[in-house]
């Protein structure tokens, strides 16, 4: 453990789930990554599912100067901007 958090450790495939932390030892805290959110698994516990509009919020994606969902003139490719 950390001052002010918890350390779970590397992302890794484990049986066919993308997990972090040490999810092959019992007793342990870990975090599986699903198509609808991360599992948080505890012991003695089921988990909880946290859905992934929960946690990504806000994503933009920029090209330069300028977002991609800003109003502008044209639209940008991977060569350039469209008139």
């Amino acid at each position: 453990m950390l001052k002010d958090g918890a350390f779970l450790g590397p992302l890794e495939l484990l049986d066919g789930r993308w997990v972090v932390g040490d999810a092959a030892r019992a007793g342990t805290h870990w975090v599986e990554l699903r198509p609808d959110g991360l599992h948080q698994h505890e012991p003695d516990s089921e988990g909880r599912l946290v859905p992934w509009s929960r946690i990504v919020t806000g994503v933009w994606i920029t090209w330069g100067k300028q977002s991609w969902n800003a109003n502008s003139r044209g639209r940008y490719t991977v060569k350039g901007m469209v008139a």
